[in-house]
């Protein structure tokens, strides 16, 4: 790609961009770094900018630019934006979208037209900032003419500096507010990193400072802890209300103390909570060290955790954690490179029977690495961060965050249903002789896993013990195993719409040969009389003939085969489950014999990715079905 270090064009109402950059030369719009455009330009001009079509472009010089009366510049470059180190606003342009800086992350400065006087707003946001600046922008100024805004000190105010409109992101140093201040909009500091001190001059009627913390005038009410200010941070006596801005992505707090005669805060010496320490307000994103949360929170403030220090662990109650939306907590830890880490203190009965879905409890969160229980809760108990009924003979959960292997405890009987849930970096468990029952869904999704054996004592395994154990290549079923429920073996999983995970490398089911439900002949897994046909592992590839006792095909016996290429149904299949066939993506004809009177639905569905449909042959004196054009029919 040749590249064009500066380009000029002009528009009028007949030549977009596009166009324009096509008349002056330019094949490929992304090879253009410095841009500058006069004449009749629209939003659409700056749309096309945005949208990555112009991604190497540095500087845009829209100053001779000439915009319709009113019209607003949008936020054009949300979607895509070119790396613009200067932009040039167009001097006829009056009216600017708060938004449309914000993805602008290598601009160092803007500069305000005389002509601009208004910031529209938009509808996605209750509350919202004035505008919005990038993370590099360390610098504001306006055309001194301009009749409605004014800049001091690199910050935009309105134009009597009676309101601070925006402090940008990359401003650094200690701020100093103007004597005519008297209103700082909402989010005027967010994320404001670099800001070591905002003080008030003594002549302001409005606000306080006190080492360079900002207050209202007496002091009653905090209002920013600057962004950029380090180490502990002690809140005075007189201190009773707290902005909800006041501590917004600070990165250098590392303690807060309350003044103890305090009559609305307090503190543990690490975090800020109410008086009486049922409300966690705030935790400090540069605290050294664990932390446990104190038992006597029953509330968390949104946004208290934002921050909290990558590679610590945070300790917290159930009744805690439950206090927070659980979805922003877990997403909340894996914002950082090295995602922090959870234990779940049991203070209640918690378990998951008593919530609608698994994600709900704070048991499964992905980042939990222990469950601890008090020595003397009546329901639960806890050895090395998993959570066990009181005497342990029921596993109920593993944590989700503990890596390696796994060895169970010969006091347990029952693996309880979603015990091991999404535990992804589970790599071996054993289970002990003295487990007799595993519920559903017990290694849902355990994407280490690569075998298991079960011992001698297994009598149940439930439906979709092993969903999404895509990993894993072989099971050995004791003599012991009487009851096998649905889909325990079915190890990729699907819905209407996509194949979340493909289990090609499950190649073989074991069974002991006395054992007296269950057999297995060539990796497959059949009843003992071999007249039903349970499950085919899902990496069985080829050619695969059914064994001429087989009456039934149980449903999804097949599902996800997608290396079976031919499968050859006997004249004793009776019956044919739903799902049988489903998603085997390499099976292109199937032959149905006359004796076949029950076939369920969607036996032989096809991933709908897949350019394979299985053509469906039916024999001819097939009294229930036939087929047209491939597709299975009733007669």
């Amino acid at each position: 790609m040749t590249v064009n270090n500066c380009i000029s064009v002009r528009l009028t109402s007949e030549i977009r961009l596009e166009q324009a950059l096509k008349e002056a030369g330019v094949e490929d719009p992304k090879s253009v770094e410095s841009l500058i455009i006069s004449g009749e330009a629209t939003n659409h001009d700056f749309s096309f900018v945005g949208f990555n079509n112009m991604e190497n472009l540095q500087t845009l010089d829209a100053g001779k630019a000439l915009l319709e009366k009113d019209e607003t510049l949008n936020a054009c470059f949300l979607f895509g934006p070119p790396p613009l180190k200067t932009f040039v606003l167009p001097e006829t342009m009056t009216v600017i979208c708060r938004q449309v800086f914000m993805s602008m992350n290598k601009l160092t400065a803007i500069h305000f037209p005389k002509s601009l006087v208004k910031i529209s707003g938009s509808a996605f946001y209750e509350k919202e900032p004035a505008i919005y600046f990038g993370e590099s922008v360390a610098e504001i100024t306006v055309h001194p003419d301009n009749p409605a805004f004014a800049s001091h000190d690199g910050m935009l105010y309105d134009k009597d500096m009676t309101t601070l409109l925006c402090c940008p992101r990359a401003w650094k140093g200690e701020c100093v507010l103007p004597p005519t201040l008297a209103k700082i909009e909402y989010g005027a500091f967010d994320c404001c990193h670099s800001i070591t001190s905002i003080t008030a001059h003594p002549d302001n009627t409005e606000f306080a400072s006190i080492d360079g913390v900002l207050y209202d005038n007496d002091k009653k009410r905090l209002l920013y802890y600057p962004g950029g200010r380090k180490g502990e941070f002690f809140i005075p006596e007189t201190v009773t209300d707290i902005d909800e801005k006041a501590f917004n992505k600070t990165c250098g707090l590392t303690s807060i103390v309350v003044h103890p005669d305090n009559p609305v805060f307090s503190s543990d010496g690490v975090a800020l909570f109410n008086k009486n320490k049922t409300e966690l307000i705030y935790f400090p994103d540069r605290h050294e060290g664990d932390y446990e949360v104190p038992d006597t929170v029953t509330a968390v403030k949104k946004g208290a955790f934002d921050c909290f220090p990558q590679s610590r662990i945070l300790t917290i109650s159930d009744v805690a954690i439950k206090a927070i939306n659980v979805d922003i907590l877990d997403s909340m830890f894996g914002r950082h490179p090295v995602k922090s880490k959870i234990i779940v203190k049991i203070a209640k009965t918690i378990y998951d029977d008593n919530y609608n879905h698994k994600w709900e409890c704070p048991l499964y969160l992905s980042h939990v690495v222990g469950i601890v229980t008090s020595a003397d809760h009546p329901e639960y108990t806890s050895r090395d961060g998993v959570l066990f009924n009181k005497d342990m003979s029921v596993l109920l959960r593993y944590p989700a965050a503990l890596e390696g292997d796994y060895v169970i405890p010969d006091t347990v009987t029952t693996i309880k249903k979603s015990a091991f849930y999404y535990c992804e970096k589970l790599t071996s468990v054993a289970i002990p002789t003295s487990v007799k029952i595993i519920e559903y869904g017990a290694f849902y999704h355990c994407t280490g896993l690569k075998s298991v054996v079960f011992p001698d004592s297994v009598t149940t395994i439930g439906n979709s013990v092993f969903r999404c154990c895509q990993y894993l290549t072989s099971v050995f079923i004791p003599r012991s195993v009487i009851k096998i429920g649905k889909d325990a073996f079915q190890l990729a999983h699907r819905d209407e719409e996509s194949l979340f995970c493909n289990a090609d490398s499950f190649v073989k089911i074991d069974v002991h040969p006395d054992n007296p439900k269950y057999t297995s002949r060539d990796g497959v897994l059949f009843n003992k009389a071999m007249t039903k046909l349970i499950c085919c592992p899902e990496g069985c590839e080829g050619e695969y003939i059914i064994p001429d006792t087989v009456k039934t095909i149980k449903s999804g016996a097949f599902s996800g085969c997608s290396k079976l290429t031919s499968v050859k149904i006997p004249d004793s299949v009776v019956k044919i489950g739903k799902l049988a066939f489903e998603d085997c993506s390499n099976l292109t004809n199937v032959e149905i014999p006359a004796t076949t009177l029950e076939i369920g639905a969607r036996a032989f569905k096809s991933d709908k990715r897949s350019a394979n449909k299985i053509v469906v042959t039916v024999h001819p004196d097939n009294p229930v079905y036939t087929s047209e054009n491939g597709k299975l029919k009733r007669r």
